[in-house]
């Protein structure tokens, strides 16, 4: 049976940068991290921006009516300035993503105009001292280490497009965290984890694809998915390995492969 208000057929949708905010559980309510979004803004500029990459496995999560993913991420934040609080204007979000978390973070500082760059050092040239940058980051930062969208679009303008439009996005429906509270961690290790097959498939595709590796081992009850087996046992303990206590993680990912589907945003 399908959870109630969740329906089948979606499409993708776009959403601009700051409609999107991780979700409160995406990759286990990790906290973003400065340093890694701008070690990530710079590994895009070295190697370039994928739209494919970009725009495959958005998945996200209405904002319920009880709940708010704006004043969630703000408390996650805890008043680290070099992370942006809200999207360009100062919009707040609408969905909770379970993917994708880091790259729409990354649009929200550009948008912003925050710090891009940590090694900023001090060179001799001639008889003055001029500050150099050695940052990957740097074709698309300003004299002061700030992200700057000009100088983004002179460097990837496919990067520029998605950074205006946003990328494209699934929604589930917002009951889905009511109904199962866990879910949205269990999709959002999968959807993270950082394996080139997954990146290449929708995430319906994965969800099938894996759903035998769900299944105990009928010789030792062991579930194969690594990533799936180490999320079920943070959130329920060692016991979810033992084949007689399996059946509700099972149940809850059968659910998830057959019916918890997208809505049209």
């Amino acid at each position: 049976m399908l959870p109630s208000g969740v329906s089948c057929g979606g499409r993708k949708k776009k959403y601009n940068p700051g409609l999107v905010v991780p979700h409160p559980k995406n990759r286990g309510g990790d906290p973003m991290v400065p340093t890694r979004l701008r070690e990530l803004a710079g590994d895009l500029v070295r190697d370039g921006y994928d739209v494919i990459e970009a725009n495959t496995n958005g998945v996200a999560v209405q904002k319920p009516e009880a709940r708010n993913f704006q004043e969630a991420w703000t408390a996650s934040l805890n008043a680290d300035h070099d992370i942006a609080e809200f999207g360009p204007g100062g919009t707040s979000a609408i969905i909770g993503s379970l993917s994708h978390g880091h790259l729409n973070c990354i649009s929200w500082n550009m948008h912003a105009g925050l710090r891009g760059c940590e090694c900023i050092e001090p060179t001799v040239v001639g008889k003055r001292k001029d500050m150099k940058c050695a940052c990957k980051a740097r074709p698309i930062l300003d004299e002061d280490g700030n992200y700057s969208i000009s100088l983004l679009e002179g460097h990837d303008r496919d990067w520029y497009l998605d950074l205006q439009t946003g990328l494209d996005w699934e929604v589930l429906r917002w009951q889905m965290d009511e109904e199962e509270p866990e879910a949205a961690s269990v999709m959002s290790v999968s959807l993270n984890k950082s394996n080139s097959n997954a990146m290449n498939a929708g995430h319906l595709e994965i969800f099938t694809a894996t759903t035998n590796m769900m299944h105990p081992d009928p010789l030792n009850g062991i579930v194969t998915y690594e990533p799936v087996s180490e999320q079920l046992i943070k959130l329920y303990g060692p016991l979810v390995e033992s084949p007689t206590l399996f059946m509700f993680p099972a149940s809850l990912w059968r659910r998830l492969v057959e019916g918890v589907s997208i809505s049209q945003g």
